[in-house]
């Protein structure tokens, strides 16, 4: 599964949510928001620049 636009990206999460919500101990319910999941972190990846953490002074 490939997420390729903004829209997609925020069906895919609506849907997410639908499938947790009702998955239960269904195995192909369980692999089909896994599978949508991984969608969403390569879409995250490739499209939206989350910011790095950074050290603060005095953490070790």
């Amino acid at each position: 599964m490939t997420i390729s636009t903004e829209t997609a990206y925020k069906q895919a999460f609506i849907h997410f949510d639908e499938l947790v919500a009702c998955m239960g101990d269904n195995q192909e319910l369980q692999n089909q928001a896994r599978a949508l999941a991984k969608a969403i972190q390569s879409y995250e990846q490739a499209h939206i620049p989350f910011p790095k953490p950074v050290p603060q002074k005095g953490d070790d």
